[in-house]
């Protein structure tokens, strides 16, 4: 049982252990880091009462950060702050609104739905959600929790389980007015591995997708061409910030990168230009797609654009992820190397089973090439129309 003092780094990079290790934490007395032989890190609390050792399971990581779990230890060795937050009527932790989920909603279904339904709240939710206040609960908690399901543990049709059920509990929350946000309504579903969606858009939807983007209100219409263009994940792109673009490269931090790991990403011309014309739009905000309703926040969802774009062109399968597979897919028509389009999507070992055959250059000019090779072939689509 080694002895450690635990930092955020130290915990994201553990590889999977030969046996079980229990990491005690020096900095925090009785915070303990379990980390399983399939890969699974989770913290709990050992604690001396009755004269015997006592242990409180707080959750698993990454959906319990280091620090929350620190702080949860604090909240645990003060009984009556416990005790209280735990007996308040005004507190609604997500362990609370579960238990009248179950309570209200379970026996209006079929049994086998509700014995699916309480056995992915009690083993896959709870555990990593339990003592989080239900409206503190955001879109990075759910999609850090859904996305260690679906990669880390290779279960992308149980993370869309997890998903739907918690999307049935905070809608339960609105309707009984304990919250009034859904933020699992900004996820996105998995693709079963061996059912793998191959949809991209061929010139003709390339061109009447361009021409609605042109049409959505500032700055919705730019993120939807520079997702077009650049083929990156749509929440970090969601979090472009301007301090992360320098010399015609935006560098995607690891904190915002959905493998874990910095991606730098060079901009062509189409981008450099859409981007640089939303300068007068973000004013002194940090983020270049500032969102017109919240303060100083980017936008968080694309669904009601989406939606529009399906009603009022001939796209009628539109979907913002299908702009991704449509860069990759052109990209290798073109020519472009598998081992740098792993390297400029960002694809982390153990993510595809390609990328353990390549090696960790950064090929930095090779993805501009491929990003201007895709520009100049947009430009040649765009203007057949």
């Amino acid at each position: 049982m080694p002895k450690k003092k635990l930092t955020e780094n130290f915990i994201k990079n553990l590889a999977p252990p030969a046996k079980q290790v229990e990491y005690y934490d020096t900095l925090v007395q009785g915070l303990i880091l379990r980390h399983t032989k399939a890969g699974t890190k989770s913290f709990c609390y050992r604690y001396y009462d009755e004269q015997r050792h006592q242990r409180q399971t707080i959750g698993k990581y990454p959906a319990y950060s280091l620090a929350e779990a620190r702080h949860k230890v604090h909240t645990y060795k003060n009984p009556e702050l416990y005790k209280e937050q735990e007996n308040s009527d005004s507190i609604y932790t997500f362990k609370k609104v579960a238990e009248l989920f179950k309570q209200h909603h379970l026996p209006a279904l079929r049994m086998s739905t509700r014995n699916e339904y309480t056995r992915i709240i009690d083993r896959e939710l709870l555990p990593a959600l339990a003592e989080f206040e239900i409206s503190s609960i955001s879109v990075d908690h759910i999609e850090k929790l859904l996305d260690h399901k679906a990669n880390r543990e290779a279960a992308p049709t149980m993370a869309n389980r997890m998903r739907a059920v918690l999307s049935s509990i905070f809608s339960f929350g609105i309707d009984q007015r304990i919250t009034a946000l859904n933020p699992v309504h900004s996820t996105d579903m998995y693709e079963a591995r061996n059912r793998q969606s191959k949809r991209h858009y061929n010139e003709l939807e390339i061109r009447e997708l361009w021409r609605c983007f042109g049409k959505q209100t500032q700055p919705m219409g730019e993120l939807l061409k520079i997702l077009l263009v650049q083929g990156q994940q749509k929440n970090e792109t969601l979090q472009m910030r301007w301090q992360d673009i320098e010399n015609d490269i935006w560098t995607i931090p690891a904190e915002m990168s959905r493998s874990g790991d910095p991606n730098k990403v060079p901009l062509g011309n189409i981008s450099q230009q859409v981007i640089q014309s939303l300068k007068p739009y973000s004013g002194n905000s940090q983020y270049v797609f500032l969102s017109p309703r919240k303060q100083n926040a980017p936008l968080t969802t694309t669904k009601n654009a989406a939606q529009r774009i399906r009603k009022v062109s001939s796209v009628k399968d539109f979907k913002v992820r299908y702009l991704r597979q449509t860069v990759c897919v052109y990209m290798a028509k073109l020519g472009v190397e598998r081992e740098v389009l792993l390297k400029l999507f960002n694809y982390k070992e153990g993510k595809s089973s390609l990328s353990s055959l390549y090696d960790k250059q950064s090929h930095d000019e090779s993805k501009k090439k491929a990003i201007s090779r895709w520009e100049n072939c947009l430009l040649d689509i765009l203007g057949g129309g």
